[in-house]
């Protein structure tokens, strides 16, 4: 049991290391290897899509399983909402998260075939899965439909070496999004506008720049920076309000289990 214990507590030492020695890592070979220049070659060439994945693996991983360490350790947040009894082992996967990460798996992938006035919809359903189930659920559907996303042919990429790379990005996102709300509002207990507004800025800029950052490997210079000013400012807008739609759809949802349930998390 102690070594066990033992075990537990230097796993999130060995994350931080993992992916502090993992970006500086990715920094010292970005500037090695320029991939603002074209001599790796047009968007998406396979070297670019090499290099692409390399960053993501030293850098995301970490940081997504780290998310779920920390959800693990809070029994309270792994039972059915409002199921919470005091001294009963809950297990953050059981039959409960794994229903509702493939129920929400499908309406990602669903959401994800379509806009509706220029929203990210597959946004809203994430927030809403992170509200309600937090990041355990958020890492599994997201990965799932990532993965249907790519056997469907719905990636906005090709098939290769990225794939695997943008998917630790993806699914780190939004395991950050379900643990950050818990610390932030969950935790506490304090529902109010800025707290929410706090929550969504986070989301919206962790997943900026965590795809900004993947796609920065893939493009040179002359593609990178229009897509970059279009990410802010043609795409971003309508993730932010699909997020509050979530938001507001998850908030209205825990409060009325709150209600039915007044005395139990």
């Amino acid at each position: 049991m102690a070594e066990k214990e033992i075990k537990k507590s230097v796993l999130p030492y060995v994350l931080f290391a993992w992916a502090i020695a993992g970006a500086i890592i990715g920094i010292l070979l970005m500037f090695r290897i320029k991939p603002w220049t074209p001599e790796l070659g047009v968007t998406f060439s396979p070297i670019r899509q090499v290099y692409d994945m390399v960053w993501c693996l030293l850098v995301f991983p970490p940081l997504g399983f780290y998310c779920l360490y920390w959800w693990s350790k809070h029994p309270e947040w792994l039972a059915p909402r409002g199921r919470y009894s005091p001294g009963v082992k809950y297990s953050m996967v059981s039959p409960y998260t794994i229903v509702a990460a493939a129920v929400f798996a499908a309406l990602g992938v669903a959401a994800g075939t379509t806009t509706f006035a220029g929203l990210d919809l597959a946004m809203l359903v994430w927030a809403m899965a992170m509200v309600l189930f937090g990041p355990f659920v958020g890492y599994v559907a997201s990965g799932i439909a990532y993965i249907l996303r790519m056997l469907l042919g719905l990636l906005p990429f090709p098939v290769g070496p990225v794939t695997v790379g943008h998917f630790f990005w993806e699914t780190f996102t939004f395991a950050f999004g379900g643990a950050f709300y818990f610390w932030l509002i969950e935790r506490t207990g304090k529902r109010n506008i800025q707290r929410w507004v706090t929550w969504v800025v986070a989301l919206n800029l962790v997943h900026g720049f965590s795809f900004l950052s993947a796609f920065f490997w893939a493009m040179p210079a002359d593609a990178y920076i229009p897509f970059f000013i279009w990410a802010w400012t043609g795409y971003r807008p309508g993730a932010v309000i699909a997020t509050v739609i979530g938001l507001i759809i998850g908030e209205a949802i825990v409060k009325a289990i709150k209600t039915r349930y007044p005395t139990v998390g």
